[in-house]
């Protein structure tokens, strides 16, 4: 391979904060909010021009209920824009035992609105189309980061940094450990799209239902009428093909099929990818025009900004938790984040900590976790819930003058309560 030496340049520093928030993901989001309102300076830096992360670019709009904490604060404020509601009270055609009757879904444009007020409200300093490409490291301890925009190439100075990229982006530069799967054996990746004008009443009265769409999916390419090359059947905790209601009359939330033996952190596989997932949607809305009552007139209103990744790197943490935790309803004295109400999942504030690096906390998708017990933690309620607590984690240990692997856990967690996070402790 040729390389290219870089010439030695001094960098500006552009900001000097308490905590900086890496990605605007809901993680990043919600660590903002939290740490913000507990007093601490914070700077979040975004990639894209706008916030949600795979909420907004990766329309991953249908969700369980946000029901705990942050998630509920965001849910009740959305749903003052008429812009977040249960699907079972869109529609007469869920029925109570349908599963899907209690997914909740949500406006995503709202939510980039809603978003961006809150954190204005709360005091914190955005900075978008900024990508973080270095780490800041000295003596194992991370002060800062280098970041790139159309402005040239930056630094910032933090005192914590909370790295809520989803690929563990800062916890790799800074050298933390990671765990990554073999590209074969990872969380296969999904195209998101949206499809609008569709007549869901004839579409029903025709005999059919959105749980179906897989089922007139695969016998298209059965007959012959459809050439799909995508994986519609669930397959390693993706549903393949599937679709759901929005909040939006006529308009359905589409999971495009399955890509598998793609690494996320690997840009000529993630360039494969967008142009595979883009052209099998197109494939399958024609498909769905020419063949389905209902969707005679319907269209795709617009695809993800980004294909969505289930999966990459997750932090070697100061604990693991594992699908036998979840399984065996594993409790644990120092939980900083109960994603569900209704359930016994509960996340140690261990699985927050990297080993090896100090001043640096994780929230979302890259939190200690095995593989396998990763698809209940990496859903829109979970990386809220795990990025309120980082960021309430970072912001206590500023103002305590400690490292966040010693920060005191009965103080974080009386912080959480004071939140309204609900532990399980009652």
């Amino acid at each position: 391979m040729e390389w290219i030496k870089e010439e030695e340049r001094r960098i500006p520093v552009i900001s000097n904060v308490d905590v900086l928030i890496a990605g605007g993901g809901v993680a990043g989001i919600a660590a903002a909010l939290a740490a913000a309102r507990l007093g601490a300076k914070v700077l979040l830096v975004e990639r894209y021009g706008f916030l949600g992360g795979m909420a907004t670019a990766g329309l991953v709009i249908t969700v369980p209920p946000m029901n705990n904490g942050l998630q509920l604060e965001i849910a009740q404020r959305l749903q003052e824009m008429g812009a977040y509601a249960s699907l079972k009270s869109l529609s007469e055609y869920y029925s109570k035992n349908d599963v899907s009757a209690y997914t909740h879904a949500f406006d995503p444009e709202a939510l980039k609105l809603v978003s961006i007020k809150m954190l204005k409200e709360s005091g914190v300093h955005l900075l978008l189309h900024s990508l973080i490409v270095k780490a800041c490291v000295e003596n194992n301890t991370i002060y800062g980061v280098i970041i790139e925009n159309k402005s040239g190439r930056q630094a910032i100075r933090a005192r914590v940094v909370v790295d809520a990229t989803g690929d563990a982006d800062v916890a790799a530069f800074a050298n933390a450990p990671f765990e990554k799967e073999k590209f074969e054996n990872m969380l296969p990746v999904t195209l998101m799209f949206n499809i609008t004008g569709v007549n869901l009443k004839e579409f029903y009265n025709s005999g059919f239902n959105l749980s179906r769409i897989r089922e007139i999916i695969e016998e298209g390419v059965k007959t012959g009428k459809l050439d799909f090359k995508l994986k519609t059947k669930p397959t390693k905790n993706a549903p393949g093909v599937y679709a759901e209601a929005t909040i939006h009359e006529g308009e359905i939330n589409v999971w495009g099929g399955s890509l598998e033996g793609i690494d996320g952190t690997n840009a000529e596989d993630l360039t494969k990818a967008e142009i595979i997932t883009r052209e099998e949607a197109w494939k399958l809305v024609t498909f769905l025009k020419r063949e389905v009552p209902g969707f005679e007139s319907a269209r795709i209103e617009y695809t993800a900004t980004q294909v969505g990744i289930r999966e990459t790197r997750r932090i070697l943490g100061e604990y693991t938790l594992t699908i036998e935790d979840i399984k065996n309803k594993k409790s644990f004295k120092d939980i900083v984040a109960k994603p569900y109400l209704h359930s016994t999942i509960a996340v140690p504030y261990r699985c927050l900590i990297p080993k090896k690096i100090d001043n640096l906390l994780v929230a979302g998708r890259c939190i200690s976790v095995t593989s396998d017990a990763l698809p209940p933690l990496r859903t829109i309620p979970a990386c809220i819930s795990t990025g309120q607590a980082a960021g309430s984690a970072a912001a206590l240990s500023v103002s305590n003058n400690v490292k966040p692997r010693m920060l005191s856990i009965s103080l974080l967690q009386e912080s959480l309560i004071k939140q309204n996070v609900d532990l399980g402790f009652n």
